[in-house]
C-alpha cells in the first residue's frame, strides 16, 4: 500500500513522466510507491520521476518498438 496518489504521464513528445503526490505534506518524511515493478522513493510532499526521455521515445518509434 502506498501513502501517495500515483500519476503517470506520457507527454506528446514521447516522454514518460511519473508524479507522486503523499498524503503527508511533512518535508522530512520518507515516501515510497511501486508503479510498474518499479520502486520509488522520495521525501516532501511531491516527487517527480523523468522515465523516458524525448529521445528515447523518438529511437523506439524508429526502430518500430512503439507506433
Amino acid at each position: 500500500m502506498t501513502d501517495a496518489d500515483i500519476v503517470v504521464l506520457e507527454l506528446t513528445d514521447g516522454r514518460t513522466v511519473t508524479l507522486a503526490v503523499a498524503d503527508e505534506a511533512d518535508a522530512a518524511k520518507v515516501h515510497q510507491a511501486v508503479v510498474d515493478g518499479k520502486a520509488l522513493g522520495w521525501t516532501g510532499h511531491v516527487g517527480r520521476f523523468d522515465e523516458r526521455t524525448a529521445g528515447e521515445a523518438r529511437q523506439e518509434v524508429a526502430s518500430g518498438l512503439r507506433p
